[in-house]
């Protein structure tokens, strides 16, 4: 969606671009004609010089028409974007919550209890295995490193 806004934005910005351009070359123009009509008052230049001026108000008008647009479709486009992503948001948490409610439901079932009561068994008896270790006067972990600590649940 970012991409789409991205191309119509630059699609935009090429267009009023162009149309500046025009825009510049007729104002040259003019500039061109008003030396010219300096030097020569002549009927032809003064013809010339009214049809540049009346093709710069085209431009400009085309100018401000296309800046609307640009701007009409920009807004239309952050609209869109903020409405997917607050869809995006919705489906996230409620993909969130059905993913709470599964985890609920396989906790529940006896294969996950089953497997929670072997780890706590094995747990207590590596505690216990440890504890003897060290009254023994050993470390427990068989290295020279001081015994890890041990993590009840």
């Amino acid at each position: 969606m970012q991409a789409e806004v991205e191309i119509r934005e630059k699609k935009a910005a090429e267009a009023l671009a162009a149309v500046s351009q025009e825009v510049e070359v007729a104002r040259e123009e003019i500039e061109k004609l008003k030396a010219c009509s300096d030097s020569d008052r002549g009927l032809s230049r003064n013809f010339d010089f009214e049809s540049v001026q009346k093709d710069i108000r085209r431009m400009s008008a085309e100018l401000e028409r296309s800046r609307g647009m640009a701007e009409e479709e920009a807004e239309k486009l952050r609209k869109d974007l903020e409405l997917r992503e607050d869809k995006l948001r919705q489906v996230q948490s409620a993909l969130l919550l059905t993913e709470k409610e599964l985890d609920k439901k396989f906790q529940a079932t006896s294969a996950y209890g089953n497997m929670k009561k072997i780890l706590v068994q094995k747990n207590n008896m590596i505690k216990t295995l440890r504890q003897k270790v060290i009254e023994a006067g050993g470390n427990p972990d068989g290295g020279n490193e001081p015994p890890l600590p041990v993590e009840d649940e």
